[in-house]
């Protein structure tokens, strides 16, 4: 049986999860925070890849994911400033929630 609301809880928590390790080692420049940054890249492309797979939200789903990836990478080159974490949240955060609410 695909339980995909277990697979949907388990994704979310690890999302939320590994952002709060990711995101709050960088704000406070801890020692392991490459580490923690590369775990949470690693898991999201992991889900990503997954998702797309398995979802039958499609086009759509390809689409959304190609555009926040984009997003992502080109936010990757602006200085960290309030308004990087804003445009992450709208272009890449929020998509990518959107497709996984359609998983």
């Amino acid at each position: 049986m695909h339980c995909q609301s277990f697979e949907n809880r388990v994704m979310a928590q690890s999302v939320l999860f590994n952002g709060i390790l990711c995101h709050g080692s960088s704000a406070l420049n801890l020692k392991y925070k490459k580490v923690f940054f590369y775990n949470d890249v690693i898991l999201n492309i992991i889900f990503v890849l997954y998702v797309n797979y398995f979802t039958t939200y499609q086009p759509g789903s390809i689409i959304i994911t190609l555009m926040g990836t984009q997003a992502w990478i080109m936010n990757r080159f602006e200085p960290v400033s309030w308004d990087r974490s804003f445009k992450h949240w709208v272009f890449v955060q929020m998509p990518a929630l959107f497709v996984l609410s359609k998983y």
